[in-house]
This record gives structure tokens, sequence and C-alpha cells, in this order.
């Protein structure tokens, strides 16, 4: 499969290391909070990076970088969902299916052993940072978890423990091999004792049992930060998503999850004072662009491009590209301004914007407002659909609006511009700044930008390609009619999605109020809410919450617009606007195709819900 952000990814990377260039934001301050923590995100929008920043070897690198020193109200102890024995389980659950004992016993086994290898590495950091010359209370320490774990005699090293631990792992894939040609019944009566420890007992013991022998409060915290819940088995995530609230509060638990975690055990969660709901995407990237701009700074200063500023490389954008703050006052409308000369110039040849001022009582010709009123509810709405339909609109000779070619029709480009098509998501930044770095010349250039701005555009649409590969390759994005008829893969419902919303902007009447958000009404069948969950998952479209404080995992009723990534392939602005139903939005009366374009509709089949 395609993974063109991969090599950006926290989870191949030293704790130490995310914590070199790792860019403080209020989402860090949140997860520092002595509380439960569930971050919710995309694929790349950092969640390894929030929770491997916790770790000892980061917060010791954070330290040194402020003169006050940095310190934690818990110790973290990291837990990933390990691919390799989430795979293994779920492979084996395809071909042992009705041997629910067995995979239970077996999946409890897997996640404690994990949850045990994760507490000694986080035992060994402490030691490493705290106690470096205690090599009897390591023993004792030792001689204690071999004992309650159930370990076999051994050296009583953490350092030996952590190979028995390794040990066990490779006997439980061993076990789910062997369960696959043999009589599960016959194996079940064989699995280990240890099989049956609960991974919450074995916190319990071996936190109480450090902080005992190496002199701690025995009321201090620890945070156990389980990265990637919705690769793990169904009942830990049910199980996780309720124990924040029924827990003793000398254990925290920070969380990561997909933005729609499938967990029926869970299906609504509110924020309250015990637990914090933190989400990684952004409805709108306003907020979001001074952390965009740290993490720019990083990159360039990595590329060895330190002499320049993010605004001196990338260069202003097209303000009526981005969302920005509406201005104070009246005079931007002013006759002679830019945006008069913009609207009455669209008003011109567009027919439908010369009517709708019309009938607002604005003369097209001298399109000024009488009243503030006028500026707030006609103009200042009008005026980024006019400039984007200026931008990659024009008439054909039958007088009709058609697309422009996108060399003819500009691209985006610019600061504001690049941060907001990368939606916020980390890697993808990465990946679009590198790209721009690699094309700075050498020579000395007297523009406002390093970058030209072509460079930019082709830049950005060739990582929005690389996107739309990248959704096109996921794993099981697809679903086949049950009558047989043509499968309908993800990009395939996003393109009409897309496109249905870019007729109406582009093409259509023209519209004050325009859509570009949908709703998952209860019409959308299941087979459509599956993909839509991939999509959220990977980034291809981002939920528009009304709340911030909570989630659920039912998709129906959630509102989302897709990712401004891809606004570049389906002519989108880097707005939000209001939604339609999704049901509404996929019916083939509201799409306008340019000429030479087929109605996929007619070779495609969304069922929806009687």
């Amino acid at each position: 499969m395609i993974r063109p952000f991969d090599s950006f990814n926290a989870r191949n990377l030293r704790a130490q290391d995310v914590a070199e260039s790792f860019i403080e934001s209020e989402d860090f301050e949140r997860i520092c909070k002595g509380c439960h923590s569930i971050v919710l995100g995309p694929r790349g929008s950092g969640k390894t990076t929030l929770l491997k920043i916790l770790t000892l070897p980061a917060v010791s690198v954070l330290a040194m970088r402020k003169p006050n020193g940095f310190a934690l109200p818990f110790t973290a102890i990291y837990i990933p969902t390990d691919i390799v024995w989430h795979h293994q389980l779920l492979y084996s659950k395809d071909f042992l299916e009705g041997k629910d004992a067995f995979n239970f016993k077996i999946s409890q086994g897997a996640v404690s052993t994990a949850v045990m290898t994760a507490i000694v590495e986080t035992f060994l950091d402490r030691i490493a940072f705290e106690f470096p010359d205690s090599k009897e209370r390591e023993i004792a320490l030792s001689e204690a978890l071999i004992r309650v774990w159930g370990l076999r005699p051994t050296v009583p090293k953490l350092s030996q423990i952590y190979i028995e631990l390794k040990e066990r792992m490779l006997l439980i894939g061993s076990l789910l091999n062997q369960a696959l040609i043999s009589d599960v019944d016959t194996l079940e009566s064989l699995l280990p004792d240890w099989c049956a420890t609960r991974f919450l007992d074995a916190v319990d013991f071996a936190t109480a049992a450090f902080d005992a022998i190496f002199e701690q409060d025995l009321q201090s915290r620890w945070a156990l930060c389980f990265d990637e819940l919705e690769l793990a088995p169904q009942w830990l995530q049910e199980m996780l998503f309720k124990l924040p609230r029924s827990t003793n509060q000398k254990i925290l638990f920070k969380i990561s999850s997909s933005p729609d975690p499938l967990s029926g055990g869970a299906p609504h969660v509110n924020a309250s004072d015990d637990v914090d709901v933190i989400k990684l995407w952004r409805a709108s990237m306003v907020k979001h662009r001074a952390f965009c701009r740290e993490l720019t700074i990083s990159v360039m200063k990595r590329k060895g491009l330190s002499q320049y500023t993010p605004d001196q490389l990338l260069g202003p954008s097209d303000i009526d590209d981005v969302e920005v703050c509406d201005e104070s006052d009246i005079r931007p409308y002013s006759e002679g301004s830019p945006e008069w000369k913009l609207i009455r110039d669209v008003a011109s040849w567009d027919a439908s914007l010369e009517d709708l001022l019309r009938k607002k009582g604005i003369d097209p010709s001298n399109p000024v407002p009488t009243t503030a009123k006028d500026r707030d509810s006609v103009l200042r709405k009008i005026k980024p659909i006019a400039a984007f339909r200026n931008k990659f609109v024009k008439i054909d000779e039958q007088g009709e609006l058609v697309r422009r070619s996108r060399r003819s029709g500009g691209e985006f480009y610019g600061e504001l511009a690049i941060y907001d098509i990368s939606d916020g998501n980390p890697r993808r930044l990465i990946r679009i700044i590198e790209d721009i770095c690699g094309n700075v010349g050498h020579e000395p250039t007297k523009s406002a930008r390093v970058v030209p701005k072509d460079v930019q555009a082709r830049i950005v649409s060739s990582i929005a390609f690389l996107f739309k590969d990248y959704v096109e390759m996921i794993p099981g994005a697809h679903f086949s009619p049950k009558d047989g008829g043509t499968p309908t893969r993800l990009y395939s419902l996003l393109h009409e999605i897309g496109r249905s919303f870019s007729s109406e902007i582009l093409e259509g009447k023209f519209p004050l109020d325009p859509k570009n958000s949908f709703k998952v009404d209860v019409k959308v069948s299941e087979e459509v809410l599956r993909l839509l969950r991939l999509a959220s998952y990977h980034g291809a479209i981002v939920k528009v919450d009304s709340n911030e404080a909570k989630f659920s995992s039912d998709l129906r009723g959630s509102r989302f617009r897709i990712c401004y990534t891809l606004s570049p392939i389906f002519y989108l602005p880097l707005r939000l606007y209001d939604s339609v139903d999704l049901s509404e939005c996929l019916k083939p009366k509201h799409l306008k195709f340019a000429k030479g374009e087929a109605n996929s509709l007619g070779q495609l089949q969304f069922p929806f819900q009687s």
C-alpha cells in the first residue's frame, strides 16, 4: 500500500528523538494534566507523539530546553498496540469462530504481557534517570515481579524479566499457530496460567512495589498510555473507555484512538473534571496556524533554511483562498477598492451574481454597501465565492459557466494556504514543507517569496494526488451492491460528494450560502457508514463538532467536511460553509458537471436506508 507520509511516523522514533523536534501546543498542555485523557485523531495527527512525549526519556529532553526544568504529575507507561500480535489475534479469530473462551484468554494474555513489558521498560528508565546506584533495590523489585507475575525463576534483573516477557509473546504466537491446525479444546486446557492475569492487577502490584521499594510517595500517580487503541481487541477498547470512571486515582489513563472509535460499550463519552477529551482535528484552521508555523520553522531549520522565515519562504496567500477574520469597517468595500472591483468584474460575466445583487438592492456596476447589513450579510459572503469563481471559472462559447484548466485557473499557494491544505496534520505539512524547501534556489531573490507561487502550487497539487492515491489504496475501502452491481470505492464516494459541492460553488446559480459540509442522515446505509468511518480514520474527511467535549461511536447525526488536502482536486475553497444531508448530496439532480466530464453516478450505486 502507498504510504507517502509514513516516514514521519513517531511510532518509528525513540521518545527522545520525538522530543528533540517537538512543538508544544494547547493539546500538549492538556494531556500533561493529572487527569484521564482520551486523545482522538486521524492517522498522522500526532496522537503517538503526544503519548510518547510523556515518557521519561522525552521529558528529560524537554526539561533541558526549559529554564525552570519540566516535570509531570505522573509517570507515563507507554503501551503501543503491537501491530504483529494485533494481526495475529485478528487472523486467528477469523478461523476460530465460536471459540470465544480460547480467543479471549489468549488475547488477555497478549495484552497483559504487552503491558508488563511496558512497565519494565518504564522502571528501567526511572532507575537510570533517578536511581543509578540502586542495584539492591532493583533486585528486590525484580524478585517481587518474578514471584507475582508468575515468571520462571531467573536472574533477578529487570533486563532479564524483559527477555522473559518477550519469550511469552513468542509463545502466544506459537499457540495461535497451533490452534489453526489442532483441536482448540485441547489447547485451551494447555494455556499457561498467566493468560488469566488481568493487566490492571499486574499494574497495581508493580507500581505499588516500585513506590514501596524505592521509598516513593505511595500515592504517586502512574499513567497507562495506550496508543492506537483502535487496533486493540474490542474487549480492551470497551474496557478502557469505561475504566476512567471506575478506577482509583493512583492509575491514570491516557488513551489515543481514531476519531470515531467503534466501541459498543462506550457509545457516548462526555468530558468531565476527571476525563479530558482531546480532539486533534480542526473544523477551521484559523486557530491552528500558529502551530503550523512553528512546525514549518522546525522543518526549515532542519533543511538548512533558518535564514528565512515561513512568510519569506512561502510569501502571502491569495487572501480570498483562506478563511480570515472579517474586516472591522466598511472601507474595504468602498468604490474603487479591490473587493469592489472583484465583485463588479465577476458580476459583469456571471449573470447569476448580477441577478443576486439586484435582488439585494445593490447595483452590479457599482456594488458598494449602503448599510452595515449590506456589507455583512451580502458582500462579505459574496466576495470569497466571487474570487473562487474568478480563479476557476470561465464562460464557454455557449455562454455557460465551465471550469478553467488547472494551469490557467491557478492553484493554492502562500503561507496560510499551505498550512490549511495540510489540515494541521503534521505528517502532511512536513511532507509539503520538505518538498518546498527542496525547491529553494541558490540565487538570492528580490521577490516577496523565496519559492515562486507556481512551484508551490505544483507541489500542493502533487501532494493532493499522492493523498488521493493513498485513499484509493486503503484496504477494504469499498463495498459491492447486493444486486451484484459495480463495487464502489471510498474515493468514488468522496469524489461524488466533492463534485456536488464544487458544482454548486462554481457552476450553478451564484450561492450566497453555499454548502461544503455534510451531515450523516438516517438514510445513509451501513455500507456507506463503514466507508465514512475509514475516511475519518485516515483523515480524508474531517468532523465538524458542535460539542468539543464529547464524542460518539455513532456517525449518524455527525457533520463532516472533505479534508482541505483534496481541495485542489475537487476545486473546493479552504473555508467551512453550511451542511447538507449526505443522502441529498449524492442525488444526481444536485450534480452539474463540467463539459466532457462523465457523471459517474450512472455507474456507481450508493444504497440508502428506506
